[in-house]
């Protein structure tokens, strides 16, 4: 349901941005009542992105890619063609500080919209020897010589199709010389990027940029005429209920950087709690009963509350829209509810606000395999009829279709009572598959897990209520004092997953050393990736808060400042490696077993086999089996 949503909201975009670009010099706009930010970007060059000593080898690589550069546009015949000078220019301007930003200004049609890109030079020397090889490239190209600008002392203008005019060259900014292109109305460059959030802590920041939909609003306007026909038939409001379009609509901002020995980010969704409703975001925060779901011994965990009514909303909009040529919905709904005695519609109601899914040591340790997925159900009784009759269906259908080609096993859902809890498990009898996923209900929770050895084990921990995420080491000590209670926590213990991480880590920086390494061997990194020893000495765990100041939702994220810290801990959460070795092992035996065994060797005894007796018998002894 909510990929459809998305879709539309897709679509305006797309076609907002394609009328934006197509009548930019012809279409009217109404004046806006105060020049506004639309979207800004700046961020702080390439020497403040890594500053922890962990990374070092990861800086000299980068350091050495300019070099490296330079030999392949002598090396790749199409490239040589390209001025060693402009190799130079753009490898600088990649590096140095930048910031983008587009505004609305109070004044009529599209002469209220202006554009800046800008690049600190540090001097005003610097800047102008930037604006000598662009005027040179300027000329390469066949490109009229500019006009003085009127509005900056050292800038050139280019009057552009239409009113508008490009100014661009050396420019004395607030913080130094810049080197900077405008385009229309732009009347204070520097202020406007005054307005871009600071990062809390007084710490050093790398990048921050900001987003505003309702001064996109006046724009998307002039095109949504165009595209609304086009679209099913309440549509747009659903996207203004959402605040993705009007004079109240959402807007973003974030900040990224460094406060001490931790780098930390912050992202703020403006105004959002008016939609959370609409946008199926929940306003409740999670509670302790939320955090014991979780073993202490988890080391990758995620806790989110979601408001499943905005979903089971737009089930219902897909419904009544659907119509001759499209997915059928009704039919659909219909369907299920004849089949399975429960309907799309009944399941999304069902489903309450907390989603839990984490790796633990309780649940499997290293892998994927140790996967659990906890989802609340306000009411259980619709998930309960769709499981105990669809396994019921499906388990027909599959034992029909195998009888037909012969196949010497079987694939079913089994169900089964262990402790009072309710499982049910796809099971493969008689054929070598690696695999036993298993759903169990909980009172009034959904476990689900890869192994039935990880469900088992969550439902143990949910039962259990003790020794929760909160009991977690690296949790406690690097969660931060979050001024709201949380409706969202994510956590990754680094320090415990980087190790199944590094090797991969160490692949991908050697193709960067290789890369920049010279055939003379005079250009050499060294070992970019420290020893796992080094890299997981006092390494920190990446720790995300979601909580509501008001109306805004903000999420607050913490980690260790290292890259190769953060990557091999990413990379290592769920080693994905045993269960590709297992689906190869498992795959090669079933395949083996394919070739060896001759299926008319079967014919006899299956068909001594009365099936529906065997699935009955089966499952009665199942149901009576209370182990596990």
């Amino acid at each position: 349901m909510r990929q459809h949503g998305w879709y539309e909201r897709a679509t305006v975009t797309v076609a907002v941005a394609a009328g934006l670009g197509t009548t930019l010099l012809t279409a009217p706009l109404q004046a806006a009542p105060e020049t506004r930010t639309i979207v800004a970007f700046e961020w702080s060059g390439l020497e403040n992105l890594l500053p922890s000593e962990k990374d070092a080898g990861v800086n000299r690589a980068f350091g050495m890619i300019p070099a490296r550069l330079h030999e392949l546009r002598m090396q790749i015949p199409d490239a040589r063609e390209m001025p060693e000078e402009m190799l130079d220019l753009g490898l600088h301007l990649i590096s140095r500080p930048m910031r983008f930003a587009v505004t609305s200004a109070p004044a009529p049609g599209f002469d209220g919209l202006g554009a800046t890109f800008s690049v600190h030079m540090g001097n005003k020397d610097s800047a102008a020897q930037l604006d000598e090889h662009m005027m040179m490239f300027g000329a390469m190209a066949g490109m009229p010589e500019p006009d003085r600008s009127r509005k900056y002392e050292h800038m050139h203008a280019v009057p552009m199709p239409g009113a508008g005019v490009l100014n661009f060259g050396p420019r004395q900014a607030n913080d130094g010389w810049r080197y900077e292109f405008q385009y229309g109305a732009v009347d204070d460059p520097d202020h406007t990027f005054k307005a871009l959030p600071e990062m809390e802590g007084g710490g050093r920041i790398v990048s921050r940029g900001s987003f505003d939909l309702s001064a996109v609003t006046p724009f998307a306007n002039m095109f949504l005429p165009m595209v609304e026909p086009m679209m099913p038939p309440g549509t747009m409001d659903e996207i203004r209920n959402q605040g993705l379009l009007g004079d109240e609509a959402m807007a973003f901002e974030y900040v990224e950087g460094y406060v001490g020995d931790t780098a930390v980010s912050r992202m703020t969704s403006r105004r959002l709690g008016r939609y959370a409703e609409a946008m199926g975001v929940s306003t409740t925060p999670l509670t302790a009963r939320d955090l014991s779901m979780v073993p202490a011994d988890a080391y990758a965990a995620q806790i989110t509350k979601v408001d499943m009514s905005a979903y089971s909303h737009q089930l219902d909009g897909m419904i009544v829209m659907a119509s001759e040529g499209q997915a059928d919905m009704q039919m659909i709904d219909e369907m299920m509810q004849e089949q399975l005695g429960v309907s799309a519609t009944d399941l999304i109601d069902g489903f309450g606000e907390t989603m839990i899914a984490y790796l633990s040591d309780q649940t499997g340790g290293n892998t994927l395999l140790s996967g659990v997925v906890i989802m609340e159900l306000s009411d259980a009784g619709p998930m309960r009829t769709f499981m105990e009759r669809g396994s019921d269906m499906v388990n027909q259908l599959i034992a029909h279709e195998m009888e037909r080609e012969e196949v010497p096993g079987r694939v079913k859902f089994q169900r089964r009572t262990v402790d009072g809890t309710e499982y049910m498990q796809l099971r493969f009898p008689g054929l070598p598959i690696p695999f036993e996923p298993t759903v169990a209900m909980m009172d009034n929770w959904m476990v689900m897990g890869l192994t039935p050895q990880a469900c088992y084990g969550a439902v143990q921990q949910a039962k259990s209520r003790s020794g929760g995420l909160a009991d977690n080491a690296a949790f406690k000590e690097y969660l931060w004092n979050v001024p709201q209670r949380p409706t969202g926590v994510t956590f990754v213990d680094t320090s415990r997953t980087m190790a199944d991480g590094y090797g991969t880590v160490c692949l991908l920086c050697s193709t960067l050393a290789n890369f920049v390494r010279s055939e003379d061997g005079n250009r050499d990194p060294g070992m970019v990736v420290p020893m796992l020893s080094e890299l997981k000495r006092a390494a920190q765990p990446m720790i995300s808060v979601t909580y509501f100041e008001g109306e805004d939702l903000i999420t607050e994220t913490h980690t260790d400042p290292s890259l190769l810290v953060n990557l091999a801990g990413i990379l290592g959460v769920g080693d994905v490696m045993p269960m590709i070795a297992g689906g190869f092992i498992g795959g090669g035996v079933a395949a083996q077993v394919a070739q060896e065994v001759d299926a008319s060797d079967w014919e006899e005894d299956w068909d001594d086999w009365d099936d529906d007796e065997w699935e009955d018998e089966d499952m009665h002894e199942a149901e009576d089996d209370d182990s596990y």
